[in-house]
Order: structure tokens, then C-alpha cells, then sequence
């Protein structure tokens, strides 16, 4: 086995500047967090075999002489042992394409910076000798703390003049749109932000300890071109300046925070008295005591009614967090997003809970001491009719069938071990059985062999079940079987979830009164579930799952999910605190196909299934008798400390009449959903750190899942106060009849069909059909829009026949 401890470095004389080896320190941390997804990018014919990564040679050949150590002190050491050749995970990077390390290392780092999708920091931006020395500097961080951009302030003959520094670019330009907001670190976990114009005020409120931001630009910028997502959820105070672009700036603003979901939007009223574009950083300068201003001042509250789900992009929509996501899953989203034609969250969430139930109870999460979770989540898209439902499903849960086929064969194996196993044991039963019970057999004779039929029996193995993890439909009884056969942990994974939705509200028990959340809301929390007299070939007996790790990913339309955010008693056993809800936007109309347009980019979704089987693989056993040991996760203190103060920010708004007072039984359970999907997040990056026994989760990780967490939760409360709200449900049927009625015109066109009646719609009528109990409204409906008419006789009779109007 190598150690590497010969492996050659470059010489200190030899090094480019300190500040290149300060970002170049900061790449290698960034590579070694995702080493197994760097080596299957730069050489994907090689082979994990415990702690080492083995490839042929550094053009990636299939063989062993070029080994790679994936975990400890020495991770991303690597040595050649026919060349001689090695180094670190730098090294590695630069010989597999074509590069010197040390000549072309500035290449190198922008190289593996765009692949990592993340920034070096650039100190020192040529000089403006035009405009002199700058007079003010402010840095723009993205979610990450990661430096994106600079805004220098020069004054000039004829005035103040602002210049942005696009950091990524390396060029005097204004960054990529959507730009993030000044102070952005410090915005995602505070409940209270108040919105200036520009970074000068933003600033001086900040130094007086106040969580400020602005858009780049401040009143010029159009609020468009801003990323106002992270403001979702937050009490947001605008403070405009004292003149009419301010009041313009404030208003633009308030809309762009009431679309994302602000908890609550105000703008300040200044005074008259104030001189004119008096602002926040004036207010500072006079040593106004802002605290107690703000206390007593004036505003004009902005409010915005919830909008319905329809079959179009709904204004209040809450962008999905998607460059929350490890790079390899945020690819693969994107990628199928486009090839499919479906929002990005939706393959996005799936692919989140193909990898919780990758990593199943092989890890836990400790949330805080003594407060571990395995990562269960309970994910429900939601989408009307004709959103292409399936296909991402099929997609991102290939890989979870290519496993299965993968290991039927050791199964099968494992299978007949396991029997021939028993049936030995069953013969030396039955030999001892029949001498026990001889006649002649005495007490003494019967006592030490009935003591050895129990040792015996006791080496009775189980036959293990069969490899599938998953399923899109089943019942509750089935679910606890397949669960107790897998460890207590399985998933359910449906394109189509109206079932599951159906079993939870109790539509299968046969008692209205009764729901069937109990395993649901068990299998996501961890808590141990038993079940009595459960039948088998043997007769009734009991089962206990003890921490079970239950993951439900499903697709349904929005009456169903809104059916169960009524139910009184799915909200009071905490089961709707559970799940996590996406509102998918709808892109019907929108899908079209250009000339050449390109497939699947099978090498994308390639990366995701590699680290998807890296989880699956990774302490995974054919010998029953040796369970994997759980691998755990801890905090790093920054990630502990941001998870404090979430917790606290989030318990002091669902106090009475705070913001979330209302919902308090769905926001109290989110910061613990969230330590799961950071769980999921970590070794998603790392999934090599599986095989060692614990490690370390940091901030930014953390700060990432947090995004994740708010957007649910966002989600959750306003699909709940939605499923509140007087006259939705006659509004989402109303809608639902209008969506069919379409389908229905596009299939009687598609048919090339003249006339059409009622039977032919629940017979032929496109899928899925409607309802023999619909029918009627639905062409009552088509009548009244003008979409149909009613064929008649030459007795002007009805004939129960249809024709779509020209």
C-alpha cells in the first residue's frame, strides 16, 4: 500500500507569488471537499477499492499502476507507480490536462475555478488614472461569502462617479444578472432587513449594527436586474431617500419583495421637515438615535393577496435555490430542466431524495447534542395537468434501476447462501428433535440437547430482501413489510402521488375518520414504529423498526395536496409540518422545440449516477452478519452558531402576533428538516467521506441547506394559508375544468375529430381522462367559453353529439 510520504512537491524558490498559493490553498480545499467527483471528471475509467481511487495512467487508461488516496491527512496524494510521477490534487489536475503546475499555474486555477463554479478573489483591479484615487469601496459577497464584485466611488470635477469591478470577469463591468444584494451573508439568516438606497447608507447602518442592503445601484438600478430571493420569508423595511426617485426606488422595491414572498414589506414615510435626498447615511451623520426613530416613524405598509395555482406563472413564485445544490446535482437539474421542458425544482427535488435514499441510515446528522437525524425527507411537487410529470422521474431515479440490476446477481447468490445456510441448521434441528424425543432419551439427555436446539436456531439467518429500495405505489401495510425488510430504511418515489395522498388521508381504511399518516409521519421523524400481529408463513408475530429513515418524493395537482393541508388531523399530528411542498409553474405554451436542438447530455447525468452509486456502494455489505457501521456528521461551531440563530430567529416570529404565528406548527419542524438536507448536501460534495467515521459539516454548507429550508418553508406557508383562503378550492376545480377542457379541443384537433359526446371523452378522450361525474360540467364549460356547441337534430333536439366552434 503507498503512503505518498515520497511523493515530490515543488521547490519553495520555485512557487508563484504568496498571494496565487492563498487561492491556490483555497482550490485544493475546494477539490478535496468533492474529490470523488473531480477524479470521475478527470479520469472516469478508474475504480474506487476501499480508501484509494485506482486508473491506469494519467491519460486515464483502464489499470491500477496510478493510485489516488480518497480519504485521511494524504486525500488527493497521488503517485504513478510505473512514471514515477505525482503530487497533489493540483498536480493531478494539471497532468491529466496537458499543464505544468508551476508555469501554467494562473491557467490552472481559472481552469478548475469555472469547473467548480466558484470565484477567486481579485485584489487589486487596475487603476482608473483618469479618475484617480477612489473615494469609497464597497464589496458585493454572493449566499456563500464568496467576493463577486466591487463598487468604487470616485469624485470627480463634475461629480460622484460609481465604477463596477466584476471580480469573476476580472474586468470594469457590472456582474452577471441576477446581482446579489450588498451585506448578502449577513441578509439569509436575519429575520429584519432594511432596504436603502445605496451602499454608503447601507453601510452606515450596518456599522451601527443594523442588517442593511441596496441593489447594485441603488435607485438606478432596475429592480430586475437584483436577485431579491433572499429576502423571502423576512420582515423588510424600505427607508427610500427624501426625493421622488427615492419614493420611485421604494415602491419598485416593495413589488419586487411582495413577488418573492417577504413576510411583511413597509416603506418609511420621512418626514417634510428633512432637507431634500435626505437618506440613512445623513440620519448617522446627525447622530440620530435611529433606533428609536425607526421605533416611532411613520410607513406604508405593502401588502399582496395570495394568487391561485394556474396553468400560468404565478407572480408571487419563490425561485427554487438551485445554486444552493452541489455542483454534480445543480448540473443534472439544469440539464434535464431543459431536455424535458420542466422547471428546474422538479428534477432538482428529485434528485435530492435519489440521494437521501442513497445514503439511507448509512448516516446521520447531529443537529445539536444528542439530536441525531438520518436524512428522511418528505418532498410534494406540485403541478396541474399535462406538466410532464413522469419524465424527470424516469430520469433521475435511472440510476436507483441500474443498482438493482447491478446487484441481483449477489443477491441471488446471498439468496442461496442464506438457505442452504438454514437448511443445514433445520437438518441438525430435526436430528436433535428426534433424539430428544426418543423413548429411551432421559431428562438429563433431553436438557443440554434442547440448550443446543436453541443455540442452533438461533443461527438462523434472513433471507435478504430483494435489492429494489423503492417504490411509486403501495400500501401502508406493504410499506411497513418492505421497510422492516430493508433496515427501516425505503422510499417512495411517484410521478403520479395522488395514491400516496389518497392512503394519508385514510381514503383505503374503510373509517372516514381515520388517516393513514402514521407510518408517513414515523418513517420521515425517526421514531421507532411497531406492528402487532403481523402475518407471515409462520403465523402472527411482532416487528419494531427502530429509527427509521422513510423518503417520500411525489408528483401531484393542486387540489389533492390543498385536500390535505385541510385536513384538521393531518395538521395536528404534525404530518404537514413534514412535508416540503414545491409549487411547480406551469410551462405549458412555452415548451417549444428549436431546429437541432441538442439530446440528453448523457456525460451530465453520467457525473450525478457515478456519485448517486458512490453513495449507494459506499458501506455497502453482501454479508448479513456484518451491518455497515452509520457514518456521522457534526457542525463545524460556525455551522452550530448559524444554526442557533436560525432556530431563535424562526421561534421568536411564531410567537402571538408575529409572522408566523398562524403557521407555527409547520415552522417549528423546519430547522431540523433542514439539518437533514444539509446532511444530504455534505456527502453529495464528498461521498467518499462515507467510508470514514465521521465528519465535519461547515457553515457554508449549512448557510446552503438554510436556503433550501427557507424556500420550503416559504412554500409550505403559503400553500397552507392558500388552502385557507375562502373560495380556493371552487377556484382550483374551476381551473382544473379549464385545463381539460384545452387538452380536450388540442385532442379533438390532433384526432382530426368533427364531432365528439360524452362517452367518447371518458372512453377515448385524452389522458388522463375525465370523469364520467365531470363530464357534464366540463362541457357546460366548453359551451359557455364559446369553445364548443351542442350538435342538434333537424327537430332542433339535442343530440348529445359536440363540435368544436371555428
Amino acid at each position: 500500500m503507498l503512503d505518498f510520504n515520497d511523493v515530490a512537491l515543488p521547490n519553495e524558490s520555485d512557487r508563484p507569488m504568496p498571494q496565487q498559493w492563498l487561492d491556490g490553498a483555497l482550490i485544493k480545499e475546494q477539490l478535496l471537499k468533492r474529490l470523488g467527483d473531480v477524479l470521475q471528471y478527470l479520469l472516469p475509467n478508474g475504480q474506487v477499492r476501499g480508501d484509494r481511487f485506482h486508473v491506469g495512467n494519467i491519460q486515464g487508461d483502464r489499470g491500477h499502476s496510478l493510485e489516488v488516496a480518497l480519504a485521511g491527512p494524504k486525500a488527493g496524494m497521488w503517485l504513478d507507480r510505473a512514471t514515477g510521477q505525482g503530487g497533489d490534487i493540483l498536480h493531478l489536475w494539471a497532468a491529466t490536462q496537458g499543464m505544468d503546475c508551476d508555469g501554467d499555474f494562473t491557467t490552472l486555477l481559472a481552469t478548475i475555478t469555472d469547473w467548480l463554479g466558484m470565484t477567486v478573489p481579485s485584489h487589486q483591479p487596475p487603476a482608473m488614472d483618469r479618475l484617480g484615487a477612489p473615494t469609497g469601496k464597497w464589496d458585493y459577497h454572493d449566499r456563500y461569502g464568496r467576493l463577486v464584485a466591487c463598487i468604487y466611488r470616485y469624485d470627480s470635477s463634475t461629480g460622484k462617479v460609481f465604477r463596477p469591478w466584476d471580480v469573476v470577469a476580472h474586468k470594469w463591468q457590472a456582474p452577471p444578472e441576477p446581482r446579489p444584494l450588498y451585506h448578502l451573508p449577513a441578509i439569509l439568516p436575519a429575520r429584519q432587513v432594511i432596504v436603502v438606497e445605496g451602499e454608503k447608507s447601507a453601510q452606515a447602518l450596518i456599522d451601527l449594527g443594523f442588517v442593511a442592503t441596496t441593489a447594485m445601484n441603488g435607485a438606478h438600478a432596475p429592480t430586475g436586474k437584483s436577485d431579491w430571493s433572499p429576502l423571502a420569508g423576512k420582515e423588510v423595511l424600505i427607508w427610500p431617500d427624501h426625493d421622488a426617485p427615492g419614493q420611485t426606488y421604494a415602491e419598485a422595491v416593495a413589488t419586487a419583495c411582495l413577488t418573492v414572498g417577504c413576510a411583511s414589506v413597509a416603506i418609511l414615510v420621512i418626514p417634510v421637515d428633512k432637507p431634500a435626498k435626505w437618506d440613512a447615511a445623513d440620519a448617522v451623520a446627525e447622530k440620530l438615535d435611529v433606533a428609536a426613530w425607526l421605533a416611532g416613524a411613520e410607513r406604508q405598509i405593502r401588502t399582496q393577496e395570495p394568487t391561485l395555482l394556474t396553468t400560468a406563472p404565478s407572480p408571487w413564485t419563490n425561485p427554487y435555490p438551485v445554486e444552493a445544490l452541489p455542483l454534480v446535482l445543480r448540473r443534472v437539474a439544469e440539464e434535464v430542466a431543459r431536455f424535458v421542458k420542466v422547471p428546474v425544482a422538479s428534477p432538482a427535488a428529485i434528485g435530492l431524495s435519489v440521494a437521501a435514499l442513497a445514503i439511507g441510515k448509512k448516516a446521520r446528522i447531529e443537529e445539536r447534542p444528542g439530536l441525531f437525524h438520518h436524512p428522511a425527507l418528505f418532498q410534494v411537487l406540485i403541478a396541474v395537468s399535462g406538466e410532464r410529470k413522469s419524465p424527470p422521474f424516469k430520469i433521475m431515479t435511472r440510476v436507483l434501476e441500474q443498482w438493482v440490476e447491478g446487484t441481483l446477481e449477489a443477491h441471488k447468490r446471498q439468496v442461496a447462501m442464506v438457505n442452504h445456510h438454514n437448511e443445514v441448521i433445520d437438518g441438525l434441528l430435526r436430528a436433535m428433535k428426534s433424539k430428544a424425543t426418543h423413548v429411551d432419551s432421559s431428562a438429563e439427555i433431553r436438557g443440554p440437547l434442547i440448550d443446543r436446539m436453541a443455540d442452533e436456531a438461533a443461527k438462523r439467518l434472513t433471507v435478504p430482501p430483494h435489492p429494489r429500495m423503492f417504490a411509486s405505489d403501495i400500501t401502508e401495510e406493504r410499506l411497513f413489510q418492505k421497510m422492516h425488510q430493508h433496515g427501516g430504511s425505503y422510499a417512495i418515489l411517484a410521478g403520479e402521488g395522488r395514491p400516496v395522498i389518497d392512503a394519508i388521508l385514510g381514503r383505503y381504511s374503510g373509517d372516514k375518520n381515520q388517516t393513514g399518516d402514521s407510518i408517513y409521519l414515523a418513517g420521515i421523524s425517526g421514531d421507532t414504529i411497531t406492528r402487532d400481529r403481523v402475518g407471515n408463513e409462520q403465523g402472527p408475530e411482532d416487528r419494531m423498526i427502530v429509527h427509521p429513515c422513510l423518503n417520500v418524493c411525489i408528483m401531484v395537482q393542486p387540489d389533492k395536496y390543498l385536500a390535505m393541508a385541510r385536513h384538521r388531523s393531518l395538521s395536528q399530528s404534525g404530518a404537514m409540518a413534514r412535508i416540503w411542498p414545491v409549487a411547480l409553474p406551469s410551462l405549458v405554451g412555452t415548451r417549444l422545440e428549436q431546429e437541432d436542438e441538442p439530446g440528453l447530455d448523457e456525460s451530465v447525468l453520467q457525473s450525478y449516477e457515478q456519485v448517486i452509486t458512490l453513495l449507494l456502494q459506499a458501506g455497502a455489505t453482501h454479508d448479513v452478519a456484518q451491518p455497515s457501521a452509520v457514518h456521522t456528521v457534526r457542525l463545524s461551531p460556525a455551522a452550530r452558531e448559524a444554526r442557533r440563530q436560525w432556530h431563535n430567529d424562526t421561534e421568536r416570529s411564531m410567537a402571538d402576533g408575529e409572522t408566523l404565528a398562524d403557521v407555527r406548527d409547520i415552522a417549528s419542524k423546519i430547522v431540523s428538516a433542514t439539518a437533514k438536507a444539509a446532511l444530504v448536501l455534505h456527502l453529495l460534495d464528498q461521498p467518499q467521506l462515507l467510508q470514514q467515521p465521521e465528519s465535519e459539516l461547515g457553515v457554508e454548507t449549512w448557510q446552503r441547506a438554510q436556503s433550501l429550508g427557507a424556500y420550503h418553508l416559504q412554500e409550505a406557508i403559503h400553500m397552507q394559508r392558500l388552502a385557507h383562503d375562502r373560495g380556493t378550492e371552487q377556484a382550483i376545480a374551476q381551473k382544473s375544468l379549464e385545463t381539460t377542457a384545452l387538452r380536450i379541443i388540442d385532442w379533438a384537433h390532433d384526432t382530426n375529430r368533427s364531432h365528439f359526446s360524452s362517452r367518447d371523452l371518458c372512453h377515448n378522450g385524452p389522458r388522463p381522462r375525465p370523469r364520467s361525474s365531470t363530464v357534464a360540467s366540463l362541457l357546460s364549460l366548453m359551451v359557455s367559453k364559446g369553445w364548443a356547441e351542442p350538435v342538434l337534430s333537424d327537430a332542433g333536439v339535442p343530440t348529445g353529439q359536440y363540435r368544436l366552434c371555428a
